[in-house]
Parts: structure tokens; sequence; C-alpha cells
């Protein structure tokens, strides 16, 4: 494998991971023409806080853009906080359903190193706040996924002669004493993971290309998430369809087209 590719592989995988919220297995996803669906995962502390009734925003902080639940008091807290049980405890999935809450990290979550369970007066854990407000089914409603056959996977002997091109530890965020990756964005509770992870990939690739890590362009989700891309929406996408499509028409910054969290389905024709 030429190293210009596995730096390749090593971005999407970064940015799958930090920019959005996807399958874990998403490597192994095919999509469906005849279903038109795709990869498309709300942000699950967003789908919490809107699920119980309160407000979500997005706001802007010195690392990026984070998810702020603000509850009917007028209080507010970080909604990832929120979720693991770590704030706001008493407007919980908990403590609407009679429960006391207490926060977990021993790897019993899918989403987060640490997480919320419930727990009863007999100080017995009935079940995480995941699974009981069924949050991730929520956030997937609506995409359509389907597993590729793997009959087509590099034979073990393969992988490893492939893997000795590949450094032991490999970060965009320290390359060279330099951050090469732009800012974190949010999706909020619209399943665009995978226009996010494909921006947010474009965005670094110009650094890296430009040998510049502070041009920090800032392109637009939005026109991707909008029938600018004709079957790629808040229920679904293919990041290798947006990238082929940003490669091959291009992107606007996201002043011309800002994200909107929600359905967004209008493909502004001045960008």
């Amino acid at each position: 494998m030429r190293r210009t590719n596995i730096f390749l592989l090593i971005f999407i995988i970064f940015y799958i991971s930090t920019s959005g919220f996807c399958a874990d297995d998403w490597l192994f996803l095919t999509k469906d023409n005849n279903l038109g669906g795709g990869i498309g995962v709300a942000n699950p502390a967003a789908v919490y806080c809107r699920e119980l009734g309160y407000q979500y925003d997005i706001v802007d902080g010195p690392n990026g853009q984070c998810g702020v639940c603000t509850f009917p008091n007028g209080t507010s807290a970080d909604a990832w906080d929120f979720l693991k049980g770590k704030a706001a405890q008493e407007y919980s999935y908990c403590a609407l359903n009679n429960y006391q809450i207490r926060t977990l990290s021993d790897g019993g979550s899918s989403i987060s190193l640490e997480y919320a369970v419930c727990v009863d007066d007999n100080d017995k854990v009935v079940g995480s706040v995941e699974k009981l407000s069924d949050i991730m089914n929520i956030a997937t409603k609506g995409s359509i996924i389907t597993r590729t056959e793997r009959s087509n996977e590099p034979s073990s002997d393969k992988i490893s002669q492939r893997a000795l091109d590949i450094p032991p530890v490999f970060d965009w965020r320290d390359q060279h004493g330099q951050d090469w990756v732009t800012s974190v964005k949010n999706q909020g509770g619209c399943g665009s993971c995978w226009a996010f992870a494909s921006v947010a990939l474009a965005e670094a690739i110009r650094n890296v290309h430009q040998n510049d890590p502070t041009i920090d362009i800032d392109l637009s989700e939005q026109y991707l998430v909008s029938d600018c891309l004709l079957d790629n929406h808040c229920c679904g996408g293919w990041t290798d369809i947006a990238l082929d499509f940003i490669k091959n028409d291009g992107i606007p910054d996201d002043g011309c087209m800002m994200y909107y969290d929600g359905g967004g389905c209008s493909c502004d024709g001045n960008c």
C-alpha cells in the first residue's frame, strides 16, 4: 500500500471517530442504490436532550463546537455530561422515572467511556440510560445500512506486510509539532455524521497538501446534507460519494451555506 494511501486511511478513520457518530464497522458497510439509504447517526447527546423535552443548542468553544442542553429552570449543562449523568441529574431520564443515577466507566457503553445507569431504591442497577431511553435506536431511525460480503478482504499475510509501513503511533493533531486538523464541529440531532467526516477530511487534506496547518478552511456540511448531493441527507449518506462529489463538483465555504440542525432539504443555487 502506498504511504499516501495509508495516511488517507488514517485521516478517514480519525474523522469518522471524532467528527460524527457512525457505526463502529462503517468500513464494512456498502450502499444499495435501490434502497437509497446510508450511514446516518445523530449525536446521541443531542437526541437524549431533545427526547426528554429540553432545548439543545450548538455553541462555539475554544476547541470547536459543543452541545448545550438547557432545562426548564433556565440552567444548562454540557450535553454529553448530561447524558453521562455527570450534570443536571435531577432532569435525567432516571430522575424522571423515579430512579437514582450513577456514572460508570467499565466499558459498558458503545458510545462513550463514561455512561449513566439508573439505580433503584435497593441500589440495584436497572439499566443504562443509553438503553432505557432507546436513544441509539432513535438516533439511527430512518437510516438504511447494509453490510458488504467480506470475501474480498486481503489475506492476513498481506495485512501483516502492509502494516510494516504504518508507524506505531500517528496523530495528525501533533505531526511535526503542528496540528493539521480543523476544529471539531457538532452535527446535533441530524444524522449527518457522513457529511461531517467528509468535510473535515477535505479541510485537513488542504492543510497537508499546502504544507500549512494554519489554513483551516471552513467548508459547508450543509451543502452535502441538502439535496445538492442527491439522496444524501439527515437520514443518512455515504462518505465515499460525498468525497467524490467534493472532488468533482466542489463545495462552498460554510458562510455561503451554514449548517442547519434539522431537515435542511433545500440546495441554495447561489453557492
